[in-house]
């Protein structure tokens, strides 16, 4: 360990109250100090152990041991020295050392103790009280408090957090490493806070083990959402509280393939399939195109019809007949594409559900022949193609939950049987009350923000 300065205080108050009697004044005595050298002997980090976890997802044991950086917040409760001692020590290569305040005592007394508080949200004042950094998030980081006592005789600080108290859980998102997640908790009392409410967590990076932490409490029906984008990797609602000083998981996995050749594409779907999984997500980069949808094809092909709901995240443009024929599809969700290629999800005999938010351009064809088809979300439409096809079976939309975004503005068909956006709003227009859409009447045309 690293040796440091301690600064010691002689305070002469009998000297002082003299001077105060005779003169009628305070009259602060200046006291001699000494310096001396002191060791910092620091205690175990108190991990969760795997003993105490209760695993939603994968178990993983998190922080076991402290690292470089981390800090620790000292206090001294000694009432007499007429202010409160604070420093923070910070963990390098050369062990704990002083980075800021200094640690006091007053002379002469051997009993020294005092608290250490290792909580990276917050912030440690001079008067002893703490307080939330600038931009620190509840809820994402510990708050434990320790113990110290300064073996005076042998110019020791001694911090031990081995009877340290938790009084929240650990609640642990497993995904994949290095992406920014979105998380959403209902009835969330985030750590140290006791008040339970909503938290958004908008840019949450995983590490790389794919973790996410966050410290807290959840009451009964408490729910967890995440995101990636604006695709939901999954949902989990508490059917009871969380339990103090336990670790709880919760997987939100996806399989990210932006930088995945042919093979390994293949393999990663194909451990899914094998896992018996139903629901894949996969992540592209946005010029991917066919031959990386021709690889989970290649997998989910012999699967039953309608039995795979799918997510293809990243991928601005579909192809021409990119899902075609894809009959294992009960949904399809395409978060990012904005351009659907001709015949792009034509004949997709098993498929209910289509969703599409960001999706502008149409070619011809594009959901024709989806007799199962319920349900689909559009973008604001501002360009179809019918020069060839119509894009909708005349016959099938009157069962189908058309969904478009509230910028949608009225199409206009031009001799070359193209569709075109003009300047006046869809959803003011006598088209909307009819649930005419491109000359399709629809179940419902619904409007979304």
């Amino acid at each position: 360990m690293r040796m440091y300065k301690l600064f010691s205080y002689i305070v002469c108050v009998a000297a002082a109250l003299a001077v105060a009697a005779c003169t009628h004044e305070m009259e602060e005595v200046a006291a001699p100090s000494e310096t001396v050298s002191l060791q910092f002997v620091v205690g175990d980090f108190p991990a969760f152990g795997e003993a105490e976890t209760r695993a939603i997802g994968t178990p993983d044991v998190g922080k076991t041991a402290w690292e470089f950086g981390d800090e620790l917040q000292i206090r001294i409760d000694n009432s007499q020295m007429g202010y409160t001692p604070c420093a923070t020590l910070v963990n390098n290569e050369d062990g704990w050392e002083i980075k800021d305040g200094n640690i006091c005592y007053r002379d002469g007394i051997t009993d020294v103790k005092g608290t250490v508080l290792y909580a990276p949200d917050y912030k440690m004042l001079k008067d002893g009280t703490v307080q939330r950094k600038d931009g620190a998030g509840g809820g994402r980081n510990e708050y434990i408090v320790g113990t110290c006592t300064v073996d005076v005789q042998n110019r020791a600080v001694h911090i031990d957090f081995s009877q340290a108290q938790r009084n929240y859980a650990r609640l642990r998102i497993a995904s994949v490493p290095h992406k920014s997640l979105r998380v959403r908790f209902t009835k969330f009392a985030a750590c140290p806070d006791t008040e339970a409410s909503a938290y958004d967590y908008n840019n949450v990076v995983t590490d790389q083990h794919g973790n996410a932490f966050f410290y807290g409490r959840m009451e009964q029906n408490g729910q967890i959402q995440v995101r990636y984008g604006e695709t939901l990797l999954t949902t989990y609602t508490f059917s009871q509280a969380t339990e103090t000083g336990k670790s709880y998981a919760l997987n939100a996995p996806f399989i990210s393939a932006e930088a995945m050749g042919y093979e390994d594409i293949l393999n990663a779907v194909q451990a899914q399939v094998d896992a018996n999984q139903t629901d894949i997500k996969i992540l592209f980069s946005e010029s991917a195109g066919g031959r990386e949808l021709t690889a989970i094809s290649e997998v989910i092909r012999n699967q039953s019809e309608g039995s795979i709901d799918l997510t293809v995240m990243g991928m601005k443009s579909v192809p021409t007949k990119g899902f075609s024929y894809w009959n294992v599809l009960r949904s399809l969700q395409v978060p990012d594409v904005e351009e659907a290629g001709l015949e792009a999800f034509k004949n997709c005999s098993g498929l209910e559900v289509l969703t599409a938010p960001k999706l502008t351009t149409l070619h011809s064809g594009v959901f024709r022949s989806c007799p199962k088809l319920v349900s689909v979300t559009l973008g604001a439409v501002t360009y179809a193609d019918e020069s060839q096809e119509a894009v909708f079976d005349s016959d099938r939309t009157s069962g189908i939950y058309l969904n478009v975004s509230d910028k949608q503005r009225i199409l206009e068909k031009g001799t070359d049987n193209i569709w075109r956006s003009t300047e006046d709003s869809y959803f003011s227009s006598s088209q909307h009350d009819a649930r005419m859409f491109m000359d399709h009447t629809f179940q419902e045309v619904i409007v979304w923000w």
